[in-house]
C-alpha cells in the first residue's frame, strides 16, 4: 500500500519535470517561425533542428499518461487507501500454529457493501515469483464490520521453510468482490483476476523448522 502511493507521487514528480523541460525547449529551441524563406511553418517545425524538441515533448505527454492511468486504476477500479494504517498488527503464535492479522476497520468501510478481505501467508523467497506462487496459507474471507477485525488461520503445514535458517514470511491483507470465496484465491494473482486488491503487505522473520513439524516453538 505505501509502495503504492510512493510509486503514484513518484511519477508525479517526473511528470512535472517533464513538462518543465518541454516548456524551455519551448522557449529556447523551437525555432520555426524563423524559417527560410520559401519553407512553409510545418516544414520548419518539423526540421531536424526540432527534433530534439519533439522528442523531449513525447516524455511528459508519456509520463502524464501513466499518471492518468494510475489515478483510473486507483479511483475507478479499487481505490487504494494510502497514508491509513490498516493494518494494525499481525504475527504468529499459538497452538496449532497460527497466523494473525488484526485490521483497523474504519478506512475499509467505503468496500463493505461489495468486498471483503482475507488473509493471504507465503514465504518470500527471492527465486519464487510473488504472484504465482501458490505455496500459500489463506484464511476464509471475512465482512468488513466494526473497528477491528482479527484475520486468523490455523496452519495447513503449506509453507516451505529452510531448516535452521531465518525465513522471511509474507502477510498479505487483500480485498475480494463478496462473491468471491477462499476457494477461489490459489495464488495472490487471482486477486486482481477476481477484481480485488491486494491492500498490503507486511514481513515476519521466522527461524526455519521441519516443514513436517509447524508449532508455535519457532518463532
Amino acid at each position: 500500500m505505501g509502495s503504492s502511493n510512493s510509486g503514484f507521487w513518484i511519477a508525479i514528480v517526473l511528470a512535472v519535470i517533464a513538462a518543465l523541460a518541454m516548456i524551455y525547449l519551448v522557449v529556447n529551441g523551437v525555432r520555426y517561425n524563423r524559417r527560410p524563406e520559401g519553407v512553409s511553418n510545418m516544414s520548419a517545425l518539423f526540421s531536424p533542428s526540432n527534433r530534439r524538441f519533439w522528442i523531449m515533448a513525447a516524455f511528459p505527454i508519456l509520463a502524464w499518461m501513466a499518471v492518468g492511468f494510475d489515478y483510473y486504476d486507483r479511483h475507478e477500479s479499487v481505490p487504494i487507501i494510502a497514508g491509513l494504517p490498516v493494518i494494525a498488527s499481525w504475527g504468529t503464535g499459538g497452538k496449532p500454529f497460527t497466523y494473525t492479522m488484526t485490521i483497523n476497520a474504519a478506512p475499509l468501510g467505503q468496500f463493505k457493501n461489495k468486498f471483503k478481505i482475507m488473509e493471504i501467508v507465503r514465504n518470500n523467497f527471492s527465486n519464487v515469483d510473488r504472484l504465482s506462487d501458490k505455496a500459500i496459507e489463506k484464511s476464509q474471507v471475512y465482512a468488513i464490520e466494526g473497528e477491528t477485525i482479527v484475520l486468523q488461520h490455523q496452519s495447513e503445514q503449506k509453507l516451505r521453510f529452510v531448516v535452521g535458517q531465518p525465513n522471511i514470511v509474507e502477510f498479505d491483507l487483500v480485498l475480494v468482490p463478496s462473491q468471491i470465496s477462499a476457494n477461489d484465491i490459489a495464488s495472490l494473482s487471482d486477486v486482481a483476476k477476481s477484481g480485488g486488491r491486494i491492500l498490503g503487505s507486511v514481513p515476519q522473520v521466522l527461524v526455519g523448522a521441519s516443514p513436517a513439524k509447524v508449532d508455535g516453538s519457532q518463532h
